[in-house]
């Protein structure tokens, strides 16, 4: 199982810079290199970001929040985690026991963005750093176009 909790919720419809959503492309190639079996989880309410994800991984599971204590041990109990921008997810995934701790450099996680933040572990052999681009988080009406451009 590879653990691919979802940051959506107040990002979605007023995006901030250094929060971009994770594209779904992202979770497909982890799926393809893993071969492990994508569950999401967190903030995975009805909203164009997660209605994408679902039509990419009809598959998936999709596990609604249970709150933010039991999301948070949720990840820090998993065995596989994908980190998008999330300081949540990025602190539980940490603070976890994982054995795979996959990272999407990404937005506020990218020092060439936000230089004042320091929150890439390289001295953890747990974690895979995945570098995306310069990009920034857009509005729902540019999010997909945004999405194509960064892809591989």
């Amino acid at each position: 199982m590879l653990l691919c909790p979802v940051r959506s919720g107040d990002v979605v419809d007023g995006p901030s810079p250094d929060y971009p959503l994770t594209p779904p492309q992202f979770f497909a190639d982890l799926i393809a290199q893993t071969g492990l079996t994508p569950v999401f989880m967190s903030q995975t309410e009805p909203n164009h970001y997660t209605d994408r994800l679902r039509r990419r991984f009809p598959d998936a599971r999709f596990l609604e929040s249970r709150g933010p204590m039991r999301g948070f041990e949720t990840i820090r109990q998993s065995k596989n985690i994908a980190v998008g921008v999330s300081t949540f997810i990025w602190l539980a995934a940490w603070l976890s026991d994982a054995d795979t701790i996959h990272l999407a450099v990404n937005g506020l996680f990218d020092p060439m963005q936000v230089p004042v933040a320091d929150l890439l572990p390289f001295d953890d052999p747990r974690y895979h750093f995945h570098l995306f681009p310069l990009n920034y988080g857009v509005g729902p009406a540019d999010q997909e176009a945004a999405h194509r451009a960064i892809e591989p």
